[in-house]
């Protein structure tokens, strides 16, 4: 006699390993179970591999989140956070959505020279990105110079600095406007 449960747990085992190597949209599932337990249902949408939304409940119009996004937020931002990191920043905080007209993202806030400043991250394809506001003022001078390093700086109505970060180098630049904004 076989034991199926044997037999289950290593083919199991190999599926994990194989997504594992493979580096594909199912990985943050497997190394986060947060993202999982964000669908209430265990539903998804999934429009392609770079854009895929977690559904609370079992549609679009209820509240979602994105995955990669939300990968980001409950690991290496929490991690960051738990750090002291983000500091002057408050600790992220992810907004979810209840519509198809806007995209769930991470916020995270601060008070520099009395102006509010906020730094949003979302899924843009196979990139992050990330705008820096400034309360609708313009950018405090030479904070644009200090942030080159980042990626290439996109500037957006209301004075809001925009950037579009690769995925695997997200944590450094998020280190680089954090010190940025501590700077100015």
């Amino acid at each position: 006699m076989v034991d199926t449960d044997v037999n289950l747990s290593a083919s199991l085992e190999r599926i994990i390993a194989d997504v594992l190597a493979t580096n594909d949209w199912r990985e943050p599932f497997i190394r986060c179970p947060a993202v999982l337990e964000y669908c209430q249902f265990h539903m998804i949408r999934y429009h392609s591999p770079d854009r895929i939304y977690l559904l609370r409940k079992q549609r679009m119009n209820g509240d979602h989140a994105e995955l990669y996004s939300y990968y980001l937020y409950q690991t290496v931002l929490q991690d960051m956070a738990a750090k002291g990191e983000l500091a002057p920043f408050t600790a992220p905080f992810y907004r979810s959505v209840n519509t198809d007209t806007e995209e769930p993202r991470i916020a995270m806030e601060c008070l520099s020279d009395g102006a509010k400043v906020v730094l949003t991250v979302f899924n843009s394809g196979k990139k992050f990105e990330m705008n820096l506001s400034f309360g609708g003022q313009p950018a405090p001078v030479g904070l644009k110079d200090r942030l080159t390093g980042v990626a290439p700086i996109t500037k957006k109505g209301n004075g809001v600095l925009s950037f579009h970060v690769q995925r695997d180098s997200v944590r450094t630049a998020i280190k680089t406007i954090v010190l940025a904004v501590q700077d100015s």
